[in-house]
């Protein structure tokens, strides 16, 4: 039998070549659109019929120049009169890049055209296998297919196909050898729905493989309703996996202030790979306009950034208003000139592992952002920064950077700016180690130093007018530091931790100050003899230094007291860690080091002033210093049993407080006031969810009439009642909790809930016995998981309530200042912010405030998003205060028409 079907093949091959030498192949492009693939797929009425069974045939190559495979899983037919092949169940035919399946396929051998189409069910009518075809990165399915190997050309009905950006369908769709597409009533939409919310109507069209498809008269059909007055006559849709320059839709809209705009329209340039830009403009009918240009770049393993500037000419009112004094604050004409400046640079890590640079550069004039910018946090921000910087290893102990920084503020106008700051350390290193140890560490190894050194040029708060001019690099300060630490640690009685330091410091400076008596400079009232002294600035490198030493020395003590009777509270543990230290330093005003002189005014030489008294790095500090430095350390904590107190012997830990420190020192070389003020902190969380910390200052002294401190304590005056005046104090609580903060851990479930219900952790995979028999299959096995984790629920009242993602978090500030006899500054704040998202489509958000000392609320904002799938609908807005605004969006979800939007707002510039 096998032997019969090759010969009848053979046959149908050769009579096939006959035919092809005579190039009868048949032109497609005649009547293909009256063909019927249901009639060309029925059997020919004849007895010349050969059926085969799961066969794969190819066809040789003396046929056509790629060879065509035929592959089909139910039945294969050959008609020796027709010389046409048929197929039967998920057929599939490949010929050199293409490559087509459906469930019935039939072949024309003589003409090379191949008929596919999918299979009607007689009861609902639905068409199953309906033709999948692929060439290349070219695909689509369609309802009927005729396709031409040889000519490369086809007619295909109801195509769908996605590309780059959406979704292609034509009811007659041609395909031509140069892989062009035109179809016929067709649509276009962004919706990946079978039956989507929106598409574009296409009379006609035409589909540019990987570069457009450009379209006849369209408008745009809307939840199955046409909207005829959103009809175009013509429009172009990219279709292009590579990025293309094309032109930027403005947006619109309208304020009171600069009347009604089109914002940010202009053109892309897809300038490479690695590089874009964008041309952008704004323009408003009451005379305002504004530019952009933006670009991002990016080199793989390399460097990323990008760059933004803007300028703006924002026109207020009208101009006729311009010289009314007194006009209504809402037509009142106003003129302001802003811009813009934001680069950022990025190197990859990848690109040298030694050494990176980086650049965040941001820089407005006439507060931009503050005129043009629709986010709050730009509004209200007063600061900006910006830092170019650059670090490297070398030798694997050496690190240097150098970067530049400038802090711009918007409050003042003022500008600090630093360039460069250049700074050389060396790690940490033990120079009496032994490079080979053996047997114990000695005292002396353990002895460390490192190197630091820093070069620094800067100029503070000046006005941003004089930024990078004559005026700003005069008042420039610049000079050089570099400090050699000295250190080691070792323990005493084995449990007493002692760390001795010696530190140096060191600072070179261009220049130092003179004071002089000048009595042409008076101050006070005119006739008073008084005069004040002028400073000269001498022009001459100088070194200053500093040398200071110290030891410490610190333990711990644990404190636990067990409770024998209690029901519920078995033990309470007290960790102390009490530490003691001394520091000493010489008084650096004494004449021998020259780095103060007398003041010109105090006939008593007792007051002194620092000649580097502008050094950018300080100066060493006068008076001598024999400090003794003490604090004490506190941790309280408690073991309780845990609350599913069904199990014997579990218990957990409970930290009642974290930290309580007290700190302070006293300076035996000073004449009085030789006490500091004694700093607390305390830290805790409350219910594991709760933070609070604390911190306060005690001022042990009394204070005289004029509020200053005097020699005298303050407990002697109260005869013990206080032992020290508040002078600063401050409290913090935040939480943060969630819908899993009140969900339970099955990982956590008591040895008697996994007896009761079975254990948590389970696999899911089939049950079997010990002889390796299924007892239950997956399915079974994951059913009963699912019915005791149902039961552990119920009786643990762990309902459902939590399954909706949602957070909240808040927080309480509290401060008071009282450093001498004037009134106490009393702050208080609240906030509150949150968010709720009911379904994977909704999602709110909320954010508040309140002063309480002001009575005022702070800046508040609610903000609703919905995702309706293939449209974006957003709400936001900030119901009271100064930026009282809203803003409605309804908007397409994807970027190709990102200009076709709704929506209506109300600016904070409005009010």
């Amino acid at each position: 039998m096998q032997k019969i079907i090759n010969i009848v093949i053979l046959l149908l091959f050769a009579g096939q070549v006959l035919a092809q030498q005579q190039d009868t192949i048949p032109d497609i492009n005649k009547d293909t659109s009256a063909v019927m693939l249901s009639d060309s797929l029925s059997l020919p009425g004849d007895s010349t019929m050969v059926t085969v069974d799961s066969v794969k045939l190819k066809r040789p190559r003396s046929v056509v120049d790629i060879p065509i495979e035929y592959e089909c899983d139910d039945s294969l037919m050959v008609s020796l009169e027709t010389k046409n092949v048929y197929m039967y169940g998920s057929t599939k035919v490949k010929s050199g890049t293409m490559n087509l399946e459906s469930d019935r396929m039939q072949i024309e051998m003589e003409t090379n055209i191949v008929y596919a189409e999918g299979t009607e069910d007689p009861e609902t009518h639905e068409l199953t296998g309906t033709p999948i075809f692929k060439d290349n990165k070219d695909e689509f399915t369609a309802k009927t297919i005729k396709y031409n190997f040889k000519t490369k050309e086809g007619y295909v009905c109801e195509v769908n196909t996605e590309q780059q950006n959406g979704y292609l369908y034509g009811a007659q769709t041609r395909i031509h050898a140069n892989r062009e597409i035109h179809l016929k009533n067709g649509r276009y939409t962004t919706c990946d729905l079978d039956h989507p919310h929106f598409y574009f109507e296409l009379t006609r069209a035409k589909f540019i493989p990987d570069d457009k498809i450009i379209a006849g008269p369209s408008y745009l059909v809307l939840l199955d309703v046409p909207v005829y007055i959103l009809g175009i006559p013509f429009g172009i849709f990219p279709a292009s996996k590579r990025r293309c320059s094309g032109i930027v839709v403005p947006k619109y809209g309208e304020e009171s202030r600069r009347g009604l705009y089109l914002q940010d329209g202009g053109y892309y340039f897809a300038i490479s790979d690695y590089a874009d830009l964008q041309l952008l403009g704004s323009i408003y009918t009451y005379g305002g306009w504004g530019a952009k240009v933006v670009s991002k770049f990016k080199v793989r393993y390399k460097f990323s950034g990008n760059l933004n500037f803007s300028y703006s000419k924002n026109i207020s009112g009208m101009h006729e208003f311009a010289n009314i004094k007194g006009a209504n604050s809402e037509v009142t004409y106003s003129s302001l000139n802003s811009y813009s400046l934001t680069f950022n640079f990025n190197q990859d890590p990848k690109a040298n592992p030694n050494s990176n640079f980086g650049a965040n550069v941001s820089y407005q004039k006439s507060r931009y952002d503050l005129q043009n910018s629709t986010r709050l946090s730009d509004i209200t921000r007063n600061t900006t920064q910006s830092s170019v910087n650059y670090s490297t290893t070398m030798f694997k102990v050496v690190n240097f950077s150098a970067n530049s920084n400038m802090t711009q503020n918007f409050a003042d106008t003022s500008i600090s700016f630093t360039f460069p700051t250049i700074a050389l350390s060396v790690s940490k290193f033990f120079p009496f180690k032994r490079k080979v140890q053996v047997g114990k560490q000695k005292w002396y190894e353990k002895i460390g130093s490192s190197f630091q050194a820093n070069f620094t040029n800067s100029v503070d708060r000046i006005n941003d007018t004089l930024f990078m001019k004559r005026e700003m690099f005069d008042k420039m300060r610049y000079g050089f530091n570099y400090s050699i630490p000295l250190s080691t640690s070792f323990n005493v009685l084995k449990y007493i931790n002692v760390s001795p330091s010696i530190q140096y410091k060191g600072r070179i400076y261009p220049n130092y100050v003179v004071h002089y008596m000048n009595p042409q400079i008076s101050f006070g009232d005119a006739n008073s003899e008084q005069v004040k002294y002028g400073v000269d600035t001498i022009n001459q490198v100088k070194h200053n230094f500093e040398f200071s030493t110290s030891v410490s020395a610190s333990t711990k003590l644990y404190g636990i007291f067990n409770f024998k009777n209690a029901k519920h509270i078995k033990a309470f543990r007290h960790v102390l860690t009490p530490s003691i230290g001394m520091s000493w330093r010489p008084d650096f005003s004494e004449p021998r080091w020259d780095f103060y002189r007398d003041d010109p005014l105090d006939t008593a030489n007792i007051r002194r002033y620092s000649i580097f008294e502008n050094g950018i790095y300080g100066y060493p500090p006068a008076g001598k210093s024999a400090a003794i430095t003490f604090g004490l350390g506190n941790n309280f904590e408690m073991k309780v049993k845990t609350k599913r107190d069904t199990v014997e012997g579990k218990y957990t830990k409970i930290k009642l407080l974290e930290t309580l420190n007290f700190s302070g020192s006293y300076n035996l070389a000073a004449d009085s006031c030789k006490l500091s003020n004694i700093s607390i902190s305390a830290g805790t969380r409350l219910f594991d969810k709760v933070s609070v910390t604390m911190s306060g200052s005690l001022d042990p002294y009394q204070l005289d009439s004029a509020g200053r401190r005097t020699r005298f304590y303050l407990f002697k005056e109260t005869n013990g009642r206080r032992w020290g005046r508040l002078t600063s104090a401050s409290i913090s609580t935040s939480y943060a909790i969630d819908n899993k903060t009140f969900s339970k851990d099955s990982k956590e479930q008591s040895d008697s809930e996994k007896r009761n219900y079975g254990s948590a952790d389970y696999d899911d995979e089939a049950e079997v016995d010990e002889f390796g028999n299924i007892v239950a299959t997956a399915e079974e096995v994951e059913e009963r998981r699912r019915e005791r984790e149902e039961r552990r629920k119920r009786d643990d009242g762990e309902y459902s309530y939590y399954s909706v993602p949602w957070s909240l978090s808040g927080g309480y500030t509290f401060s008071y200042s009282h450093p001498g006899k004037q009134a106490a500054v009393i702050r208080q704040m609240v906030n509150l912010s949150g968010s709720v998202t009911f379904t994977d489509k909704w999602r709110m958000s909320m954010s508040s405030g309140f002063d309480i000392q002001e009575g005022k609320f702070a800046t508040s904002s609610l903000s609703v998003t919905r995702d309706l799938h293939c449209f974006s609908l957003s709400f936001y807005i900030i119901p009271f205060g100064a930026y009282k605004s809203y803003n409605f969006r309804l908007s397409f979800g994807s970027a190709l028409f990102q200009g076709l939007e709704y929506k209506r707002n109300q600016s904070w510039r409005d009010n």
